[in-house]
């Protein structure tokens, strides 16, 4: 759904990751709305498993999220290095 790069908060002075919505789903109203609630539902979550959002915005049509950046692999990484041991899966409390 879109691309994560690394940046600076030049008023903070922290390293930020900034999501930003793929190009091609710009005008798609729907893709934008999920965009846009991902952000909320986000960043109304405090969990030590989920990244935390600091921002969203809309530069020149841009729509974006910055949120703390995570050092480390990428899901699509892990991924493709075949599957996981399960002894150091927990199940969810929900």
């Amino acid at each position: 759904m879109g691309s994560i790069d690394a940046a600076r908060d030049v008023v903070i002075g922290r390293k930020v990751a900034i999501k930003s919505l793929r190009p091609e789903l710009r005008d798609n109203d729907l893709a934008l709305q999920q965009f846009i609630e991902e952000a909320r539902v986000t960043g109304q979550l405090e969990h030590p498993n989920v990244v935390p959002v600091y921002d969203l915005g809309d530069e020149t049509s841009e729509p974006f999220i910055v949120m703390r950046l995570v050092q480390g692999k990428s899901l699509k990484e892990l991924l493709a290095l075949g599957p996981k041991p399960t002894d150091n899966v927990q199940a969810a409390d929900l």
